[in-house]
């Protein structure tokens, strides 16, 4: 294929299929016996409109291995590779929301980094959180990682992510930095009963396979088990069900929404005793892909700050207004004080204060005031409750398109 661009089979191309019907071809390099992996990053992601495919053929057009869907609708392949030689990784896409055209399609908003690797890739790492305030060792998950290394070499990240790299492979991977005890599925004993709250990294590795922790219940109070899987681009539909000292069933969750395939379960304990509680996949299947974040917290009264946009631009000397909604959960009354910080010098805020109830328990507007000095930067918006115990939260939005949420505001002050 004349038209196919030469590029290394070790490294990470950043593309865009400008037009409808456009396909992009690289060709590389490969030898015999060796594990290729392609992998996609744009719906998921970044956001960018399109189901994508991932193709690998030989020189003469024939399609060798093909894949359409693996993180979301963003895809992925792992060839091995059958012959030295040159091959031709094809990229096309379909509209992410169907529409009447049978054609592939394209636009300017239709970005994709596709990376290549014949040496180490990292598919993700056990655990799939990392506690704030301790060190962590991540195992690393993937292809053509070095059996004795598969420790991480550096982690890099900020206050809400760690990026977990190694320096042999041609990708990282991302986990949250959380406040609560981070375990692996391995440091936890069949028969112990687990400390609350804590944050589980777990593997349905083959099918038919249910992971069980034991939990301590405590008469009338509640717990709230949350299975992340497939919003972090897993394969698990999780099932998550509690059951008392005699084995009965006490409760079950499944789909936390009719478009959130995650569970939630929420159970207030009726007496005291030993209690179990399971993670499986719904089909009953399983595999190294079937990875989940079990995270089991007390449930309690709590909070929840959101911001509808991801920016906000105001000109210098004028006054800005910064709707932020706040969700109540069972029955938090506290007040809270909504602030801000990463503004510049300069600037003033009127900070906002949430009452525990009328207008403002539902929603304020933090006002900014700036300055003569221009900005282009995150801001970090934070609801603090006071009273006996004080909860800090940061307001978060929803990245467009995409499953992803992040606290960074950009903020541009301007002429």
């Amino acid at each position: 294929m004349s038209d196919a661009q030469t590029v290394d089979a070790d490294g990470i191309v950043d593309g865009t299929l400008h037009k409808s019907g456009e396909v992009d071809r690289f060709n590389v390099s490969l030898k015999k016996g060796s594990t290729f992996v392609a992998a996609l990053q744009a719906n998921h992601r970044l956001g960018s409109p399109m189901d994508s495919v991932l193709q690998i053929s030989n020189t003469d057009g024939f399609v060798l291995a093909q894949n359409d869907d693996d993180v979301g609708i963003d895809p992925k392949l792992v060839f091995e590779v059958p012959r030295d030689g040159s091959y031709i990784v094809n990229v096309f896409a379909f509209p992410s929301t169907p529409n009447s055209t049978i054609n592939f399609s394209g636009g300017s908003s239709y970005v994709y980094r596709l990376t290549l690797a014949t040496g180490g890739f990292v598919e993700h790492c056990l655990p799939l959180a990392k506690q704030r305030t301790e060190d962590q060792v991540f195992s690393l998950q993937g292809w053509n990682l070095p059996a004795s290394e598969t420790q991480p070499k550096s982690i890099a990240g900020s206050e809400d992510n760690v990026y977990v790299i190694h320096p042999e492979a041609t990708s990282f991977v991302e986990v949250p930095n959380v406040d609560l005890p981070v375990l692996a599925e391995s440091d936890v004993k069949a028969d112990t009963p687990i400390n609350v709250p804590v944050v589980i990294s777990g593997v349905i590795s083959q099918p038919n396979e249910t992971d069980s922790y034991v939990i301590e219940g405590v008469k009338d109070k509640s717990i709230r088990c949350v299975v992340d899987s497939d919003a972090l681009g897993f394969r698990l539909d999780p099932v998550v069900v509690l059951w008392d000292s005699t084995g009965k069933q006490i409760s079950k969750a499944d789909d936390a929404s009719r478009d959130v395939r995650d569970a939630t379960l929420t159970h207030k304990f009726a007496a005291d005793g030993i209690h179990r509680l399971t993670v499986e996949d719904l089909y009953h299947d399983g595999g190294a892909r079937y990875a989940y974040r079990l995270t089991i917290t007390e449930s309690k009264p709590e909070f929840k700050l959101s911001v509808q946009a991801e920016s906000f631009i105001v000109k210098k000397g004028n006054k800005l207004e910064i709707p932020v909604t706040i969700e109540r959960e069972k029955g938090f009354d506290a007040e809270i004080e909504v602030s801000v910080s990463g503004t510049p010098d300069g600037i003033k805020v009127a900070p906002a204060k949430s009452e525990a109830k009328g207008d403002t328990s539902k929603a304020v507007k933090l006002e900014l005031t700036a300055g003569d000095q221009s900005f282009n930067g995150p801001i970090v918006i934070t609801g603090r409750s006071t009273g006996e115990t004080s909860i800090e939260r940061h307001a978060q939005f929803k990245v467009a398109n995409t499953q992803q949420r992040s606290s960074k505001i950009w903020l541009t002050i301007t002429k």
